[in-house]
């Protein structure tokens, strides 16, 4: 894997552990988002950029308490499982290296294009 990859890999986990951390706080401010029901992708989507704003208004009225629920062990331990798939993931697709079928090829190939095409932007 080359320099440029590496580094893209380590900005793509760094941010998901962002991501992750951002929706702990929001399942522990809204409780109900561990237990959606809606079907549509949209409906979810408005769901939680809802449940985003409220949390937002939450914090500038002073009540920024749910942070501190979670710990920073907890954090650590959301890293240490992002990092870890991140290594099965690694050995998974090292074990598959050959595609199957050529449709399999293409869209490998169109996947690489569109990932070096946004390591190239970074």
């Amino acid at each position: 894997m080359t320099q440029d990859k590496c580094r893209y890999n380590y900005r793509l986990s760094s941010t998901r552990v962002v991501i992750e951390n951002a929706f702990a706080l929001l399942k522990q401010r809204f409780r109900q988002i561990r237990y959606i029901e809606f079907t549509s992708v949209d409906k979810i989507t408005q769901f939680i950029i809802a449940c985003c704003v409220l949390h937002n208004i939450c914090l500038d009225s002073g009540d920024t308490g749910v942070e501190d629920l979670l710990t920073e062990d907890e954090r650590e331990e959301i890293r240490q499982d992002a990092l870890l798939q991140i290594r099965e993931k690694r050995a998974e697709l090292d074990q598959n290296r050959q595609p199957q079928t050529d449709r399999e090829s293409v869209l490998r190939r169109l996947g690489e294009l569109k990932r070096d095409s946004l390591m190239r932007q970074l």
